[in-house]
């Protein structure tokens, strides 16, 4: 970081302390401040997870658009020519361009639960001797029950100025058992390391002392795809329960709801069993 005596700036740029051979990025403002985790260095901070480059590191204090800043020129980082008609709703990221990402504005992915998993399921679903039609069916009938829920603005480190991940939580029942139920997950067995997790009160503890992303420097963490399934059993009286797929932090709350509502229909079970008993007894 140089400081002068009104304007602070933050620099990507390849040198030395005392000469700078190449000027990559740079943030300038009267009210840049930087307040950077020891446990990361910037450079391990600022790796952008796709291609041999790196973002300019920009303080959520100025990420704003409404804020006009002194100077601002992120990393150039494109695949066709840079569109500037688009604005990262989540505000300034130090990269302008397309980046990893296809096109420009919001980018969703390309299904529900994503090409990586869908993968991971074919293998499985052939490891047990299904056949190409009975796997085509099974995946069919898997996306038919996807419930997709919006999550408002998080970060995903392929962000760029121009265009951004929308993010949206996959939910899938599987009632019957027939999908998900048919496969045995073995964590060490695939890349995604996908296994069945029950979610009772020592890992709903363990979830809870996790660290949240809310922080000012980027999550390392997030710049890889770690995907959890948890199977909560059993859920508005079905016997599958449902299956949640994303990250721990967006499917904790879920979750919890979830468990609420399960709560609520043992107790009713509970008060309709008791009513039941009197009668019995009574007659």
């Amino acid at each position: 970081m140089k400081r002068s005596k009104s304007v602070s700036c933050i620099l990507l740029a390849k040198g030395s302390k005392s000469k700078i051979e190449e000027l990559h990025a740079v943030v300038c403002d009267s009210q840049l401040k930087a307040s950077l985790s020891k446990k990361y260095s910037l450079c391990e901070i600022s790796k952008y997870p796709y291609g041999d480059k790196y973002s300019l590191y920009v303080p959520s204090s100025v990420s704003s658009w409404k804020k006009a800043l002194f100077l601002y020129k992120p990393v150039d980082f494109d695949l066709s020519s840079v569109n500037k008609t688009f604005q990262n709703p989540r505000g300034r990221t130090g990269v302008r361009g397309l980046g990893g990402l296809p096109h420009y504005d919001g980018d969703f992915k390309g299904k529900p639960l994503g090409k990586q998993f869908e993968d991971e399921l074919k293998t499985y679903f052939q490891s047990v001797g299904f056949s190409k039609e009975e796997i085509r069916q099974k995946l069919a009938a898997i996306y038919a029950d996807v419930e997709t829920v919006p999550v408002k603005l998080p970060t995903d480190p392929l962000d760029t100025d121009q265009a951004w991940l929308k993010t949206h939580i996959a939910v899938i029942f599987d009632k019957q058992e027939k999908h998900f139920g048919s496969v045995a997950f073995d964590p060490s067995a695939n890349e995604l390391s996908l296994g069945w997790k029950k979610t009772d009160k020592e890992m709903l503890k363990a979830l809870k002392k996790l660290p949240t992303k809310s922080s000012d420097v980027t999550d390392l963490g997030s710049q890889n795809r770690y995907y959890i399934v948890y199977r909560v059993v059993p859920v508005m009286c079905v016997p599958a329960g449902a299956l949640f797929l994303y990250s721990w932090y967006i499917a904790l709350p879920i979750i919890f709801i979830l468990l609420i509502i399960y709560g609520i229909l043992r107790l009713h079970l509970y008060i309709q069993d008791r009513k039941e008993k009197r009668k019995t007894a009574l007659s």
